[in-house]
């Protein structure tokens, strides 16, 4: 499990449920994006608990330099590339969704919406509810519900120095690379929607073919093919 719970809900997500149907996404944990409140819990000695809603307010707000100090050296790069990327396949999405609306409706564009990724990555994911907290000397748990599913995620850190620091399981190398594939085959998708006026069984085709693609080299890396 990477980021604690994308390999486990990406992987699965890319071969059944992100180029199938839909899930319904809403925003709960409003206060994580506030500056204000990032502002004040960056000056006390945080615990687990608000370590992680420190990250996910500056998550939320897009002040990645900051998120970097409570990742460890090794995964910090990777865990901010793969965050991009689910990034911009949301606004890939909203793109397809909105050349899709424009050409059949509404009610088709649900059809072919992918925004449950942005509830792919864990703690970094849009809805958390951040539950309970485990300290066991310069270990943590803190457990997690992504989106009110079950079961719960439990999210590892350790403490290096003045602040308690995320813990995430070895990268998988590429993983973020293909999801901004996929990401641009959507837009792509929808600029070819607007201009050349597809019809929705070719719609359906060309995203098959393009989203297949990416499942399967994302099965590729996680095997270590």
């Amino acid at each position: 499990m990477t980021v604690h719970g994308c390999q486990r809900v990406i992987l699965p997500y890319v071969a059944t449920i992100l180029f199938v149907s839909s899930l319904a996404c809403h925003r709960d944990d409003p206060g994580d994006d506030r500056h204000g409140e990032a502002a004040a819990l960056a000056t006390k000695n945080l615990s687990p608990i608000d370590t992680l809603r420190l990250l996910r307010a500056h998550r939320a707000a897009g002040r990645f330099d900051q998120l970097g100090s409570y990742l460890l050296p090794e995964q910090r790069r990777y865990v901010i590339d793969l965050i991009h990327a689910v990034d911009r396949l949301d606004r890939g999405n909203d793109v397809l969704q909105g050349a899709v609306t424009r050409r059949f409706g509404p009610a088709t564009a649900r059809m072919f919406d992918r925004s449950g990724t942005r509830n792919a990555i864990g703690v970094f994911s849009a809805d958390v509810k951040l539950l309970t907290e485990r300290v066991s000397e310069d270990a943590a748990v803190v457990v997690i519900q992504v989106a009110d599913r079950v079961p719960l995620i439990e999210v590892h850190l350790e403490r290096r120095a003045d602040r308690w620091v995320l813990r995430t399981d070895p990268p998988i190398p590429g993983m973020a690379a293909e999801l901004a594939k996929l990401a641009e085959a959507l837009v792509a998708t929808a600029r070819r929607l607007d201009q050349e006026q597809l019809t929705l069984p070719e719609l359906r085709r060309e995203l098959s073919l393009q989203e297949a693609a990416v499942g399967r080299r994302l099965e590729e890396l996680t095997h270590g093919g």
